[in-house]
């Protein structure tokens, strides 16, 4: 169903009645007349507080719709600036399903399926699958919706929980302040007294205040404001308060509580205090050079590298400044597990995007941290481990030596001089150096390398590229070495992988699970994948869903499932709401073990197609084999 954008209805109208009636306007959309019809009335609800104005209509032969303006300098301003209330787009699921979360979490009474079917012009069963989108999204923050017989739908959490989804509504905050009288400039205000409170007292104390931090802050803060003008009051037990008064940040939130008081009229309980020392604590940016990482978070960092190590054979433990990040990161973000909180990560969309071979990494990292702490991290949280290892990453590709495997006829001699000439020669671009005979290949691991050289043929079927080498090197050979050393031969290899790829069509499912089974179905008609592979990629899905903003989704086991690593590209017959964003690209793959270290080039490309919407676009217009392999072989 096409957005209906309430601009452009307007654009169409004035004071006058001139004809346009809801047939036109249902033309204009492509929707039906009632769909229309109740689309502006959701419309009036808030145009005369927003836009100074309502859509008024006249039927009968020659009349529709025309509109009312009653406060003429708000509407200019409103077509001036373009506002429109996103959320009340209810031809978009994604904007229903915040609605629907919305107002069951702010009138915190019951509500009545068919209230929402009327107001969201909905058939039952659409509601049904927009109920169960609502329902996760509100069981993220651990509140449940009971549905009680002859009541309708309400939610159940505690006032810590409320104020966690709130703040991450903010459209919520603005209704609250509305009830203050507040218009949007006062708003604004609103805001820019809490930053200057917060920047103020937090310099006075001495606490390290960062941008995004101050935004969260200014969130929380008025969501407290709003929750305790409604009688709506946190409550806090006596064995966290304990924890909370000897916090270092204590002091500093009496102060900030003091000020707000003053400034805006409402009075905080302790509890609410100590709400604001909760997350002062853990939220702070720790700078102090002289700062003295504890031998806990020492170990846990130890355990998350390992935890790497074992998971994408990248080695990363000796990387100091990597290790103190961590350890800093670590500091508060201990403190946001022990209390429940969560640090909002405006990055978040695209870190896993952009950086989705770091976001990997860093939910092995989130995974070591749940284990250890028995929490489940948010892709919030895991989105700001992936900064840190990106860094991380991009120094160990800066500086990749090869791991080379020679391959000589059966004899210690030959070896011996195979290795001796490709020491001497290639050393600078050498991180280790192994020989073996073509017999021995079918007992290595060829996974820790990046490349064979071999001296004999090879038949076997290996995934890392393999180069014809003499025992004596020549001048020439040499430069032709050092060429392919330097350069890792990248387009070859990256057009030989994806030669092998899967690529299908004609897969309708109505939902991402219904996808990937059908997927999953072709894929093992030419591999062998383990039984619970399946299961590991619903259990990646859950933890943090792989679908981006570009029409394309990654699904992909939620650890190494297989020795062999494939990739299947699948363009549906049409889009399905993955989970956050519509989809019509799939990726769908698996990497053995090491498989990022040695083939670098195919994850760019991999990340060139998940960012760059005009590259997909051109694989589902044309949705076949040859054409998807030309758009590789441009992009090599």
């Amino acid at each position: 169903m096409n957005s209906i954008d309430i601009m452009k209805i307007l654009n169409e109208l004035d004071e006058v009645c001139v004809g346009k009636t809801a047939d036109y306007f249902a033309d204009m959309f492509s929707v039906s007349v009632p769909t229309i019809k109740n689309v502006l009335k959701n419309y009036n609800d808030v145009l005369p507080k927003l836009a100074g104005m309502k859509i008024l209509g006249k039927s009968g032969r020659g009349n529709g719709y025309f509109l009312e303006i009653n406060n003429p300098s708000l509407y200019e301003e409103f077509l001036r600036t373009g506002t429109e209330k996103k959320e009340l787009d209810f031809s978009q699921q994604t904007d229903r399903v915040k609605y629907i979360a919305e107002q069951l979490v702010i009138t915190g009474d019951y509500i009545k399926a068919e209230d929402f079917v009327e107001k969201l012009c909905l058939s039952k069963s659409q509601f049904s699958r927009d109920l169960l989108l609502a329902r996760r999204n509100i069981e993220s923050y651990d509140i449940e919706i009971i549905d009680k017989p002859y009541y309708g739908l309400k939610i159940q959490g505690t006032e810590f929980n409320i104020r966690r989804f709130l703040a991450n509504q903010f459209n919520y905050v603005e209704q609250m302040f509305n009830i203050r009288d507040f218009d949007d400039s006062e708003m604004d205000k609103a805001m820019k007294d809490l930053r200057e409170i917060l920047v103020m007292k937090s310099s006075h104390y001495d606490y390290n205040l960062s941008d995004i931090t101050c935004k969260n802050l200014v969130i929380h803060l008025m969501v407290a404001i709003s929750r305790i003008d409604e009688n709506l009051e946190i409550s806090i037990d006596e064995k966290m308060i304990e924890s909370l008064r000897s916090e270092e940040e204590f002091p500093l939130a009496v102060a900030i509580v003091e000020m707000v008081q003053k400034q805006f009229n409402v009075h905080f309980n302790d509890d609410e205090v100590y709400y604001i020392v909760m997350h002062l604590s853990s939220k702070k940016i720790i700078k102090d050079d002289n700062f003295v990482v504890g031998e806990a978070v020492q170990k846990l960092v130890d355990k998350i590298l390992k935890e790497i190590k074992n998971d994408f054979d990248i080695d990363l433990r000796g990387d100091f400044n990597l290790r103190i990040m961590l350890a800093l990161h670590i500091v508060p973000l201990l403190s946001r597990i022990k209390y429940n909180t969560v640090l909002a990560n405006p990055l978040l969309d695209q870190i896993k995007e952009n950086l989705w071979v770091a976001y990997e990494f860093a939910l092995s990292a989130s995974r070591v941290i749940n284990r250890e702490y028995n929490c489940n991290l948010s892709e919030e949280e895991t989105a700001y481990f992936a900064l840190h290892l990106r860094v991380a990453l991009n120094e160990v590709q800066e500086k990749k030596k090869k791991r080379i495997l020679l391959v000589c006829a059966t004899g210690k001699g030959s070896a011996e001089l195979l290795k001796s000439n490709f020491s001497r020669k290639f050393s600078e671009y050498i991180e280790a150096l192994y020989t073996c005979d073509v017999l021995e290949l079918d007992d290595l691991d060829l996974t820790q390398f990046d490349c064979i050289f071999s001296a004999v043929p090879i038949t076997k079927q290996v995934s890392i590229p393999i180069f014809k080498v003499t025992y004596f090197i020549d001048s020439v050979t040499e430069g032709d070495i050092k060429n392919l050393l330097q350069k890792d031969n990248n387009s070859m290899k990256v057009i030989k992988f994806f030669e092998g790829t899967k690529f299908f069509t004609g897969i309708s499912g109505t939902n991402r699970n219904e996808v990937i089974a059908e997927i999953m179905k072709r894929v093992r008609v030419t591999e062998d994948l383990p039984d619970d592979f399946e299961k590991e990629v619903y259990e990646r899905e859950r933890l943090s869903s792989t679908d981006f903003g570009n029409g394309i989704a990654f699904p992909h086991p939620n650890r190494h499932m297989s020795d062999m690593s494939f990739i299947s590209i699948t363009v549906l017959n049409k889009p399905i709401l993955w989970e956050k964003n519509k989809v019509q690209l799939v990726i769908l793959c698996n990497f053995e073990k090491g498989f990022v270290r040695t083939h670098g080039d195919v994850m760019h490309v991999i990340t060139e197609i998940i960012t760059n919407k005009a590259i997909v676009q051109k694989i589902i217009d044309t949705p076949t084999y040859e054409n998807y392999l030309s758009v590789i072989k441009e992009m090599s």
